[in-house]
């Protein structure tokens, strides 16, 4: 079967400097950028059939597609994709974490194609499911800081000390072996109640929920 060319095909940039393609018919993920743009080609070409599409090993087919949620947040651009895929009857479900600003793009572009069989609602998150992602990044912040203050604190008290550390650790070494433990423990301070206030905050005002479904088929008639 040939995939219509007339339909737009669009790419998006992960986050992890991979690509997505999103065609009318389906989902191509995890693609290096000179991949991505040669099969985008081809579907606007028209010379890629839909089997061939099916046969990448990431891809989603739209109508396989039970459900997508995510938050609308400013600085959240994870996409979570559950699916049905080769007849099996076990969902699977994908995570999509797109570089900044490219979400919203992608839910609104797939939307487009899915809107006649699929239920578009905004719901208002559990003051958990909303302050969780930034209570984890709280949490990250109180050990590295932790870590990096004592470090610096054992550096400048120690009369002689030794340290192996991976290369990419190593600017950041040296930089408090200078700086001393007291500005770097007054400055993940400053991150950490940064991050504290964005817990407290998600708690008193809950994010909204996006979530995409399938309809029932008494809703589609």
């Amino acid at each position: 079967m040939s995939v219509n060319s007339v339909m737009e095909t669009q790419i998006y940039k992960l986050d992890d400097k991979r690509f997505a393609i999103l065609h009318s018919y389906a989902i191509l993920t995890n693609l290096v950028q000179a991949q991505a743009e040669a099969i985008a080609a081809q579907l606007s070409e028209g010379t890629m059939t839909a089997e061939e599409m099916e046969q990448h090993e990431n891809c989603i087919p739209l109508d396989a597609i039970e459900s997508v949620q995510t938050n609308l947040t400013k600085f959240d651009d994870t996409l979570l994709l559950t699916y049905t895929k080769g007849g099996s009857s076990k969902s699977e479900k994908v995570k999509m974490e797109f570089a900044s600003d490219e979400k919203d793009k992608f839910v609104q572009h797939m939307y487009s194609y899915m809107k006649q069989d699929y239920s578009y609602e905004q719901y208002t998150n559990t003051a958990w499911a909303s302050m969780k992602p930034s209570f984890v990044f709280f949490l990250y912040t109180l050990l590295i800081g932790g870590f990096l203050s004592w470090l610096a604190y054992y550096m400048e008290t120690a009369e002689e000390y030794s340290l192996r550390v991976p290369v990419i650790l190593y600017p950041v070494v040296e930089l408090i072996s200078h700086t001393g433990y007291i500005p770097v423990a007054i400055f993940m301070g400053v991150i950490a109640l940064i991050s504290l206030m964005m817990v407290v905050r998600r708690a008193v005002k809950p994010s909204t929920k996006l979530v995409i479904e399938r309809k029932s088929q008494s809703q589609v008639a």
